[in-house]
Parts: C-alpha cells; sequence; structure tokens
C-alpha cells in the first residue's frame, strides 16, 4: 500500500486486524509518530474514533453510493479514485449529476453501466474503501484493499458513519463532520421532544412501500422488516409500521395481498426512485382499493434528492423532520419545512436549491429532464 503504512481496526469491534509491534502511526490530530505496544490488544477501535493513518488517504472508493453521497458532502469529491455512479440517464443518477455536477469530473467506475470488479478495484490500487459489512470487509481486505465497514441501520448510526468518513479523510473533513453531526443531533432533539407530546392514541400507522425495485414494473408488496432503517426513521416520529411484522427483522422483501390489507395501514408512505410507478399502480388496483389509505388517498410519496432520502444518506437526516411535518402537521406547526430543507441543502451538503428543484424533490418527483 502506497499511502497507508498500517491500518489498525479500522473497522467495527466484530472485526480485528492484528497490529505489529514497533509499527509507526500517527493518531488523528498528532504530528509526532508514536511506538504501539504488542502487547495492548486491539488497540485502535473504530467505535472510540481511534482511526490510525500514517497519511491521510489520496484515492478512496466508495463500495455504495451511500457512502459517496456523505463523502461528496463533506467536499472531498478530490479524493475519490473513482465514481460508484454510472453516467447514463437513467432516473437514479439524474438528481444526483444535477445538484452533484462536480461528481462529471471522476472517473465512472467501469464505465458508463457500472461494470465494476473486484479486478478493477485492485487495479485502483486504493488508499481506502468504504464498505457496508463484515461480509464486503473480509472479501476486499484478502484482496489487499485497506476497508473500512460503515453499517448503517439507524440515524443514529448514519450520525457515526459521517463523523468516521471525515476522521478517514482528514482534520478539515473533520471538522465539517463533526458540522454535519452537530446539525443532524439537533434535528433528532427535536423530534424526539415532540415525540413526547404524541399520546398512544394518537399515534398512526404507515405502510412503507419500497420503490426502488420498480423500474420495469410496480412492487406493491415490497417492504423492511422491523429493526431496519426505514422503519426506525418512521418510529423516531411516533409512527408504527406495519406490514413489517410479516418478516425478519431488517429485512426486505414482498408481503402478501392478505397481509396488507389486513394490516390496513392509516397512510401508505412511497420511497424509493420509482415512487411514481407505484403510485399510479397503488390507484387502480382493485384488490387495495379497499384500503382506508388508498380510499382516503393519504398515500405520501418520500422526498427523493441526490438519492432517495429512505435510501440512507446525508439527506436522510431530514426524514424525521419531514415525516414529523406530513403526518402530525399540528404539533410540527413552528416547523416550516421548506424553509428548513433549504438550510440544510445549502449549509449541510453545500447546494444552493432552485425553487423549481425543491418543489420536485419535496414531491419526490425525478429530477430535470425525466418528466
Amino acid at each position: 500500500l502506497k499511502r497507508i503504512t498500517k491500518l489498525i481496526n479500522v473497522v467495527s469491534p466484530a472485526i480485528v486486524a492484528p497490529n505489529k509491534a514497533g509499527t509507526k502511526i500517527c493518531l488523528l490530530g498528532n504530528s509526532e509518530p508514536l511506538i504501539i505496544n504488542a502487547e495492548i490488544p486491539n488497540p485502535i477501535d473504530i467505535i472510540n474514533n481511534n482511526i490510525v493513518f500514517e497519511e491521510y488517504p489520496n484515492s478512496i472508493f466508495c463500495q455504495s453510493s451511500m457512502y459517496e453521497q456523505i463523502v461528496l458532502a463533506l467536499g472531498a469529491e478530490s479524493l475519490l479514485r473513482a465514481s460508484s455512479y454510472s453516467r447514463n440517464d437513467d432516473v437514479r443518477n439524474v438528481w444526483f449529476q444535477t445538484l452533484y455536477p462536480q461528481i462529471m469530473d471522476v472517473e465512472p467506475a467501469g464505465g458508463d453501466q457500472n461494470g465494476i470488479t473486484n479486478e478493477l478495484l485492485v487495479s485502483y490500487e486504493l488508499d481506502l474503501m468504504f464498505v457496508g459489512d463484515q461480509e464486503q470487509y473480509e472479501e476486499f481486505v484478502n484482496l489487499g484493499i485497506p476497508c473500512v465497514v460503515l453499517e448503517i441501520n439507524s440515524l443514529e448510526d448514519l450520525l457515526e458513519a459521517i463523523q468516521i468518513v471525515g476522521q478517514c479523510l482528514g482534520i478539515t473533513y473533520q471538522k465539517k463532520a463533526e458540522d454535519i453531526v452537530e446539525y443532524g443531533e439537533n434535528l433528532l432533539e427535536l423530534v424526539n421532544e415532540k415525540n413526547k407530546e404524541i399520546s398512544e392514541k394518537e399515534r398512526i400507522t404507515a405502510y412503507f412501500m419500497e420503490s426502488r425495485y420498480a423500474a420495469s414494473e410496480p412492487t406493491l408488496f415490497m417492504t423492511w422488516g422491523a429493526d431496519s432503517f426505514q422503519a426506525n426513521c418512521l418510529k423516531t416520529v411516533g409512527i408504527d409500521t406495519v406490514g413489517a411484522e410479516f418478516l425478519e427483522s431488517g429485512v426486505r422483501a414482498e408481503i402478501s395481498t392478505e397481509q396488507l390489507l389486513l394490516s390496513d395501514p392509516d397512510v401508505i408512505v412511497i420511497g424509493g426512485f420509482y415512487e411514481q410507478m407505484n403510485y399510479d399502480a397503488l390507484l387502480v388496483d382493485e384488490e387495495l382499493k379497499t384500503l382506508s389509505a388508498v380510499k382516503e388517498r393519504k398515500i405520501y410519496r418520500v422526498p427523493v434528492g441526490v438519492s432517495e432520502w429512505t435510501r440512507i444518506g446525508v439527506e436522510s437526516l431530514l426524514l424525521p423532520l419531514w415525516y414529523g411535518s406530513v403526518f402530525y402537521p399540528e404539533l410540527y406547526s413552528d416547523v416550516d419545512i421548506n424553509v428548513m430543507v433549504k438550510d440544510f441543502y445549502q449549509n449541510v451538503m453545500g447546494i444552493e436549491l432552485k425553487e423549481e428543484y425543491q418543489t420536485r424533490i419535496m414531491a419526490g418527483m425525478a429530477g430535470p429532464g425525466n418528466e
């Protein structure tokens, strides 16, 4: 590895990397190298924010677009060796390219259609790669690619991941990450305080309909199990998910027509890039027309920006605030969601949002040119 002499435990606590006696390293923020005592077991732990490099990485890759969005929000796109986003005009890419045009200056990994292979990633001679779980970590570390695991299942996990990415990339990016985390913590504190005011009688139930995979046909019965990121975001605001009880915890899968009818949610929340496909199909589905939410047209499309807000990215920090203002409007009457969103994009993500773009984003509409 060219720029990292030794990477020690840059993983979750469940994944342990050995260290070597006498390895010279620098802790973040320190300029003088120190010697790690080989007798201290697992001296570096990512959860305790002690990630170790001799030099900060200059060539990175994100295994998922979720992590790439964090890198861009930190203003660190110059460190990307390649982008996991393709350059085609698929609806999933248009908003990203529109709001972060600088990504067009980064090489698309595997070409326009994202033909990413392990051989290609090895050829990049990466200093660091962000991955999503232990299995991916072991796969790429065995190929000689140093990795950091960012497993995100809640908004709290997301804030921690943002902080970790900043710490990995350097002091400047670390400061920006701290600012984003503070912003996100303040938003969550606001939502948590309001959540205390919701009585059991007032709580509503929601069915989360995943449309990310509805490019060619509707996915009306695809949802997420309990303890998934999607279910946890709704729970944060005092909304109970239905349909999730039929699935294993954290799993994305389809439920049956009978199960959805039995659940009869108060509202239906559609998330994902292909919301229009599922929205249109839902309104004409003969079997589901008896659902209370369909009869009363309580069907809501989650905003879509750089990515789907439900996809797990920096924008996801806005989800609880949006849910609260939509489903508990009286409780959130002191929150101007449009002002908050504009401020968030400008001060957190570094994007000056045009009014027409904000309107489309908030309506869950596709990016420009995909009307």
